[in-house]
């Protein structure tokens, strides 16, 4: 006998962590346990279907369905526990159910709002996201000429409504318009826009337009979070956010690209930078031997027991970024615990905390004064600044939290003598 259940892909996700946490409970046959899965969707490149095969192709075939469909999974009743559907079907969602992400890591990797995955060899500044209210742009180095292997030089927020932008760089300053400006930095009040400090390695950017920004100007990564009622409203190198992969490669005058490199050169910024190539090799480890053996050793890392706890999420994008990133890299070990915490980043958000820097000593994080390494939320309301101007957060979508140089539990960050105090 048969039953259809209808779970979201979270649901899915938590089932592939207990699969490879081995906290399946016994008496429940779990390889293979039979299912049918078929994709539901108002999207047209997904064809409705069924799929039958183990869990564990299971595990495999959601990660390419996006966040906010609906998964149907055909079951035995008796093969399957009502009390652990029952426990998968009132799991709390994540933060990341509730906010829409666009990032950029490594050698120039974006993923878009709606999940499609490409490289582009930047060198140029670029439209990373525009809409009628605000405009993010990307300027870049090539890897190779990059210091530190740091590809990413700046990333500048333009708010539109009241005509101001922020630059912020890989230096960890910020400038408002061409001057440098102390952070933190608030513009009317901290509901409308807001620049600090949230850890020792990422710098944020909270505006009312329903943008957040977070970039690790030392390593190198971007994450954009939208307002998921933001839909249809974006272009640019982060995709039109739609839930429709198909239109992600929209150009800068509205044609949809069937090449990545098209769709990068029509959002450049400046026309003095010369067009990518279309069809780039980007293939650093063929010509760099001495490179592709640490990067092929360190890299497996990704595959390794460090990361298993994050297994359900398909490690080999990851583990393919990073050996590039780290071949291509004037910097292998900056590059390398780059892509390290680019893919624990991605499994906090799935809710899998992986503390990889303690085992890694190329990555370890040595903290200045009182400063501990640790996660942070919602960085402001632990800073000076904010607690004594009585500003309020703003409240956006989180993409959960940021790692690095915090303050301990029970102390404030001074962003005048960098460091924790007791009190104000």
């Amino acid at each position: 006998m048969l039953e259809v259940a209808a779970v979201s892909r979270n649901v899915v996700s938590y089932i592939c962590q207990v699969l490879h946490n081995n906290l399946w409970p016994q008496g429940l046959g779990r390889n293979p346990m039979l299912v049918a899965l078929n994709v539901t969707t108002t999207l047209s490149f997904f064809a409705s279907g069924s799929f039958q095969g183990s869990t564990e192709d299971l595990c495999s075939i959601s990660q390419s369905v996006n966040y906010g469909q609906q998964i149907n999974i055909t079951r035995p009743i008796d093969g399957f526990s009502e009390k652990i559907f029952d426990t998968l079907d009132k799991k709390p969602e994540t933060e990341y159910e509730h906010s829409v992400i666009c990032s950029v890591s490594g050698s120039q990797y974006i993923t878009t709002f709606d999940g499609t995955r490409y490289y582009f060899s930047g060198g140029c500044i670029n439209t990373l996201v525009t809409t009628d209210l605000f405009t993010v742009s990307l300027g870049t180095n090539t890897c190779e000429e990059a210091d530190n292997g740091n590809c990413i030089e700046y990333v500048t927020l333009t708010v539109k409504a009241i005509g101001i932008s922020i630059t912020l760089t890989k230096t960890g300053r910020a400038f408002l318009g061409k001057n440098e400006t102390e952070l933190p930095f608030v513009y009317g009040s901290a509901t409308t826009l807001s620049v600090h400090l949230a850890s020792s390695i990422f710098l944020e950017i909270m505006s009312m337009t329903g943008v957040h920004i977070q970039y690790d100007f030392k390593g190198g990564r971007i994450y954009m979070i939208l307002q998921p009622n933001m839909v249809i409203e974006t272009r640019g190198l982060c995709g039109t956010y739609n839930r429709n992969q198909l239109d992600d490669f929209m150009s800068s005058s509205n044609q949809i690209e069937s090449v990545p490199m098209a769709f990068v050169n029509s959002w450049k910024g400046s026309t003095e930078c010369a067009d990518s190539p279309l069809f780039p090799v980007h293939k650093p480890c063929n010509v760099n031997h001495q490179k592709e053996s640490y990067a092929t050793e360190k890299c497996s890392i990704i595959r390794s027991k460090i990361f298993k706890n994050c297994h359900f999420i398909s490690p080999e994008p990851f583990y393919d970024q990073c050996r590039r990133d780290v071949c291509s890299c004037s910097d292998s070990e900056t590059c390398l615990c780059t892509a390290l915490a680019h893919y624990a980043h991605v499994c906090l958000l799935h809710g899998a905390f992986i503390d990889f820097r303690v085992a890694i000593p190329e990555c370890t994080m040595n903290c200045t004064g009182n400063m501990v390494y640790t996660l942070t939320n919602h960085a402001c309301k632990r800073n000076c600044y904010y607690l004594s101007t009585g500003s309020s957060c703003l409240k956006l979508p989180s993409s959960g939290h940021l790692e690095g140089c915090n303050c301990p539990e029970n102390m404030y960050f001074n962003p005048h003598i960098k460091n924790c105090v007791a009190n104000m």
